[in-house]
């Protein structure tokens, strides 16, 4: 679900972290400061990324494989006083607000396994290879190194069954 919006405002990139393929968003500075976010604070894209959208909030997976809704106790966005939005609701239920990110979260981890399954693939299929960014500031060149993409030439190479069935599932 958020893939396909944020594709077409970010640019995404694939990262091999532990042996595992995850897609990034590539974000920088140029002259000390963000690409993205104002000096406000204010988002400056038309697509706030979900892993934002929700924070401080989390999904963690006990050892039964059971998902819990956790909260990043160091944000600094916690409070006892009395203002602010409740976890909970006057019957112990999780309030609106928060019933809303769990769910989203849970939305956002189903679209993971779908995502690991189009990475797993296009790898399976070799239509990935590294990315050479190279990021000019004055008279510095910085190059980052470890990302992929996807081969447009690759791509293009496909026979059409491969092709088509790669855009079927979603990995295109």
């Amino acid at each position: 679900r958020e893939l396909p919006n944020a594709a077409l405002r970010l640019p995404i990139g694939i990262l091999r972290s532990n042996n595992k393929l995850d897609l990034v968003m590539i974000a920088g500075e140029l002259n000390g400061k963000s690409l993205y976010i104002d000096s406000k604070g204010k988002w400056l894209v038309h697509h706030l990324p979900s892993i934002f959208r929700y924070y401080p909030f989390v999904l963690a997976r006990t050892e039964e494989n059971k998902m819990i809704l956790c909260f990043d106790e160091k944000s600094g966005l916690m409070s006892d006083e009395i203002e602010g939005t409740p976890f909970f609701d006057e019957a112990g239920e999780l309030a609106d607000e928060v019933k809303k990110i769990w769910i989203g979260l849970q939305e956002r981890e189903g679209d993971k396994l779908i995502t690991d399954a189009m990475l797993t693939e296009l790898e399976k299929q070799d239509l990935l290879e590294p990315w050479s960014i190279n990021l000019k500031e004055a008279d510095i060149t910085k190059s980052i190194k470890g990302i992929l993409r996807i081969s447009e030439i690759k791509v293009n190479s496909l026979p059409d069954a491969d092709f088509l069935k790669l855009r079927k599932n979603g990995a295109l």
